[in-house]
């Protein structure tokens, strides 16, 4: 496994960063046909939106963390761009996407004290992507905070870390 991180300035950021990997496969030895994408937070709504994209069928499993989630057609697009105008993320800027992918494994986290609008939209994306098919790894981590992953050191978060890491490792090895 690789990770790339980058630092995301417009929407379009995700993808470009794709289409250079892809395009320079031979040169950084990462499979063009699987890739993952992680989003957390406020890049969660981009990570859907690059994903669920028909022409991104390489994208092949998706980590999505305590994010504003949005549904296939513009459900609940509302709520991601009313939110978005007021902590400063991509809403109205992300491409809507046909339907939840049933061939994309995904990992989602559902973090207990966050914002009651946020938890709404994970709680009915992770509906919508078992009604599509999608196989889909859900953790609700009630006691967690918004970004858990860089600053609780609690043994639950240390677990999910694993949780993640070995969702990764069973998909790599399918």
């Amino acid at each position: 496994m690789v990770g790339v991180t980058y630092e995301t300035m417009e929407p379009g950021d995700t993808q470009a960063v794709l289409d250079h990997l892809r395009s320079n496969a031979d040169e950084t030895g990462i499979d063009p046909e699987r890739i993952g994408l992680f989003g957390a937070s406020a890049n969660v709504g981009t990570a859907l939106s690059v994903a669920m994209a028909p022409e991104n069928r390489f994208i092949d499993i998706a980590i999505l963390y305590y994010g504003l989630m949005f549904g296939p057609q513009g459900v609940f697009r509302e709520t991601l761009d009313d939110v978005c105008a007021q902590i400063e993320c991509y809403g109205p800027e992300l491409d809507d996407y046909p339907e939840i992918r049933s061939d994309l494994p995904l990992f989602v986290v559902k973090t207990g004290r966050d914002r009651a609008d946020l938890k709404a939209t994970i709680d009915e994306f992770v509906v919508a992507a078992e009604t599509a098919g999608a196989a889909i790894t859900y953790v609700d981590y009630p006691a967690g905070p918004h970004g858990f992953d860089t600053g609780d050191n609690s043994e639950r978060s240390a677990e999910i870390l694993a949780e993640t890491l070995d969702f990764m490792q069973q998909q790599q090895a399918r």
